[in-house]
C-alpha cells in the first residue's frame, strides 16, 4: 500500500503487540525485521496490507476486513415481513483485537444445556469452544483479502452455526482432504499466519480442522460440514448424534 505511512499505524496498539510477543523492542521494529510486514522500496518504507490490518483504522485500507455476526430465530433465514434477525453486530477493529472481540460477542450467544454424563447431569455449551473458535481463527488467517466486497460472516441459527470465509479453499487444500482429516499445511496469507501463530491463536501445523472434527465427535455432535465456493463455509450443528 504505497500511500500508507508509518503514522497510519497505531503506536499504542503496536506497543501492546510488542509486549504480547514478550520483546523489549518497538512494534515497528518487530513488524519490519521479524515479520517483513514493512519493507523498503527505492529508499521508502512500504506498509503491506497485513501491517495495515493492525492499523488504527483498518477499514481505510480494506472496507470489509471485519466480522459480520447475525443471529436468526429458528432454523432458516426469512425475509421481508417475516425477517427473523434477533441480533446483528459488525466487529470492525485492528486485527490484533478482532479475534478476541469476535470470541466475546459470539460466546454471549452460545447456549448452555444440561446433558447426562455417566450418572450425573452436567452443563456444557451447545458447541465446543475449540470448534467454533478455530473456525473464526481460520477465517481471519486464511480468507482471501483481495476480495474487498465481502466480510467474514458468522450466522447463528437455533440448530447450527455457519462461518463463511471470503474466497475459495487455497492451493492444495480440498474438501476431500478436510473430510479425511488430513493435516494440510498451506497458508494463503503466510505473514498473517506467522503473526497469529506467535500471538498464540494458532499453531500453524495444519491440525486445526482435524482437531475441530475430533472435539465435535467427542462431544457426540455431528461432524462439521465444509462447503467450497466464493465463500468457503464451515457448518457446526448442535444436534447430538444419539437420540435422547
Amino acid at each position: 500500500m504505497h500511500e500508507a505511512r508509518l503514522e497510519d499505524l497505531d503506536a499504542a496498539l503496536l506497543s501492546q503487540f510488542a509486549q504480547r510477543l514478550g520483546g523489549p523492542r518497538s512494534g515497528e521494529d518487530i513488524l519490519y525485521v521479524d515479520y517483513r510486514l514493512i519493507d523498503c522500496q527505492s529508499g521508502r518504507l512500504r506498509l503491506t496490507l497485513a501491517a495495515l490490518l493492525l492499523a488504527r483504522d483498518p477499514l481505510r485500507w480494506h472496507p470489509r476486513c471485519g466480522v459480520d455476526f447475525v443471529k436468526f430465530e429458528g432454523t432458516e433465514r426469512r425475509y421481508g415481513a417475516d425477517l427473523n434477525i434477533v441480533c446483528r453486530a459488525r466487529i470492525e477493529c485492528p486485527l490484533f483485537r478482532l479475534i478476541d472481540e469476535a470470541f466475546v460477542l459470539i460466546k454471549e450467544h452460545v447456549r448452555e444445556r444440561t446433558v447426562l454424563h455417566d450418572l450425573f447431569f452436567v452443563e456444557q455449551f451447545e458447541y465446543p469452544a475449540f470448534a467454533w473458535q478455530e473456525a473464526i481463527v481460520n477465517t481471519v488467517a486464511h480468507r482471501d483479502y483481495s476480495l474487498t466486497g465481502a466480510s467474514i460472516e458468522v450466522w447463528m441459527f437455533d440448530d447450527r452455526l455457519e462461518v463463511r470465509s471470503p474466497g475459495e479453499l487455497p492451493g492444495p487444500v480440498t474438501l476431500e482432504l478436510l473430510a479425511r482429516r488430513e493435516r494440510v499445511h498451506f497458508s494463503r496469507n503466510p505473514l498473517l499466519v506467522r503473526v497469529l501463530t506467535d500471538l498464540g491463536y494458532m499453531r500453524d501445523l495444519g491440525e486445526g480442522i482435524p482437531r475441530m472434527f475430533e472435539v465435535m465427535e467427542k462431544s457426540y455432535l455431528r461432524l462439521p460440514v465444509t462447503q467450497d465456493g466464493f465463500m468457503f463455509q464451515v457448518t457446526l450443528r448442535n444436534t447430538p448424534i444419539y437420540d435422547p
